[in-house]
C-alpha cells in the first residue's frame, strides 16, 4: 500500500502548493523531488510549502528535504548529554536546487522535524513562516525498560535552530503571523492521537465525497477513543488533507495570504530582509 505523504496543487499566478503530511515515509525526499520537477517543467516561478498539522518523523528526511530548498547553509545542530557532544547538520543539496520565492505554512500542530525545516529555512532567510508558533518538540529521547513492566524516558538530545535557539517547548515564531483554524496548546495530544491513528486518511479514503453528517459521524467514532474534537475542527483538518476541493481554498486565510505575499514581489522581499 502506498501512503500518499505529499500532496500538490497549481495555484494562480503560477504558484506551485506542496502540502507533505509527514516525515515518517523515507520516500519524502524522493516524492518531493518528483514534484519540484514536475512543477519546473510547468513553469511554476513561486512555492507554498504546507506543514501545517505536520508532527514530525524521520530526521534523515527533514535534512534532505531542508538540503532540496536550501543551496548552503545549517539545518540543525544536535546537542547531546555532553557539552561537547554537538553535531551539526549542513545543506546538502543533491541534484537541482529550487530557488523559487518560497512561503512555509506552519501551525501548532507542526513539530519535530516540520519544525527543524520551518527554522532552516527562516533563520537562513530562505523563505517566509506564515500562520502562527509551532508545537515545540525538539528532543530525542530514549527508552529504558524495567523488568517490572516499567521504563524511564530520557532526554538525550535536543535540537538548536541555524540561530542557537532551543526548539523544544519554545516552537517556531512565523514571520508573519495569521490566525486560523488551530488546536488549542492543551489539546495538542488529541491532535497527535489524531493522526498517529491515522484516522483521517481512513475517513477520506472511504468518503472522497463527504458530506457534514459524515464528520459527525466520524466524530462519534472518534469520541469512543478518547478523541474530542468539534465537528469544525475535524472540517478543517481534513480540509487540510483534500488539496482538491477548491472550496477549502477559497476559504483557507492562512494560504490566501501566502498567495497575496507572493504576488507582490516588493512585499516578499521586505518582509524576507
Amino acid at each position: 500500500i502506498k501512503i500518499i505523504n505529499i500532496r500538490e496543487k497549481v495555484l494562480h499566478s503560477k504558484i506551485g502548493y506542496i502540502r507533505i503530511n509527514s516525515f515518517l515515509s523515507q520516500r519524502t525526499s524522493r516524492d518531493l523531488d518528483e514534484v519540484l520537477e514536475k512543477f519546473h517543467q510547468q513553469g511554476i516561478s513561486r512555492l507554498i510549502l504546507d506543514l501545517r498539522n505536520n508532527s514530525g518523523g524521520r530526521l534523515d528526511e527533514a535534512i534532505k528535504v531542508a538540503s532540496r530548498l536550501l543551496e548552503q547553509g545549517t539545518v540543525v545542530t544536535i546537542q547531546g548529554r555532553s557539552p561537547a557532544d554537538v553535531e551539526t547538520k549542513k545543506a546538502k543539496p543533491e541534484g537541482r536546487v529550487y530557488p523559487y520565492p518560497l512561503v512555509v505554512l506552519v501551525n501548532n500542530g507542526s513539530a519535530s522535524a516540520s519544525e527543524i525545516v520551518a527554522s532552516a529555512i527562516q533563520e537562513n532567510r530562505r523563505g517566509i513562516l506564515l500562520g502562527i508558533t509551532t508545537f515545540g518538540k525538539g528532543v530525542v529521547q530514549q527508552v529504558f525498560p524495567f523488568a517490572d513492566g516499567s521504563s524511564l524516558w530520557l532526554v538525550v538530545a535536543r535540537y538548536f535552530t541555524p540561530g542557537g535557539r532551543s526548539i523544544h517547548q519554545q516552537g517556531i515564531r512565523p514571520d508573519v503571523e495569521v490566525e486560523d483554524f488551530a488546536l488549542s496548546p492543551g489539546r495538542k495530544k488529541v491532535l497527535e492521537n489524531l493522526y498517529q491513528g491515522g484516522y483521517l486518511g481512513k475517513f477520506i479514503r472511504e468518503h472522497p465525497r463527504y458530506s457534514l453528517e459524515d464528520i459527525i459521524d466520524l466524530r462519534q467514532e472518534l469520541l469512543k477513543k478518547g478523541i474530542d474534537l468539534t465537528v469544525e475542527e475535524l472540517r478543517r483538518l481534513i480540509a487540510l488533507e483534500t488539496v482538491d476541493r477548491e472550496d477549502d481554498f477559497a476559504t483557507d486565510v492562512q494560504l490566501l495570504k501566502a498567495v497575496e505575499i507572493l504576488e507582490d514581489e516588493d512585499n516578499y522581499q521586505k518582509i524576507l530582509e
